[in-house]
């Protein structure tokens, strides 16, 4: 046995098992049926302070099992046509300004064919600030989201 592998008692149960980490209290079934107990934003405050780990983690894993997931996406779109309906049906109704706003750029070619953030030219996207007057920038995906980021965060500059 390796001498760096601690054994405890469960704090629930009194089994004897390996700890995982020195803050470990409870063993793997103890900790899903008292899981109740714990506090309720314990994941949430978990995910905010370890935010960028957790994206970097989660980046990793996409890059690694792209394929595999890319599949997985198309079998999932296939089997479930009728939700992806659904759910462009109450999009489109919830939102109505933001979709005739979307055939406006498309019909007028107002999207550039670069981004005007990081001149990327994949995944490009319309960045409205009037949906109304058809005014906004063209962005990649990836910095369409980082600007949806900051305005939720007002003490952030764009």
């Amino acid at each position: 046995m390796d001498p760096e592998v601690k054994k405890f008692k469960c704090d629930a149960c009194k089994k004897e098992i390996t700890r995982n980490s020195p803050a470990q209290k409870y063993c793997r079934e103890c900790f899903l049926e008292h899981r109740k107990f714990y506090n309720k934003n314990y994941f949430s405050n978990y995910y905010l302070q370890n935010k960028e780990i957790l994206q970097k983690m989660n980046n990793k894993y996409k890059e690694i099992h792209k394929e595999e997931l890319e599949q997985k996406n198309k079998i999932w779109i296939e089997n479930n046509r009728d939700k992806l309906y659904e759910q462009t049906r109450r999009y489109r109704k919830k939102y109505p300004e933001r979709n005739r706003a979307y055939t406006r750029v498309e019909r007028k070619g107002l999207k550039d064919t670069q981004c005007s953030r990081c001149s990327s030219i994949d995944n490009l996207e319309f960045h409205h600030t009037n949906y109304e007057l058809d005014e906004g920038i063209t962005v990649c995906k990836n910095c369409h989201n980082k600007i949806h980021e900051w305005l939720k965060c007002p003490k952030l500059k764009i």
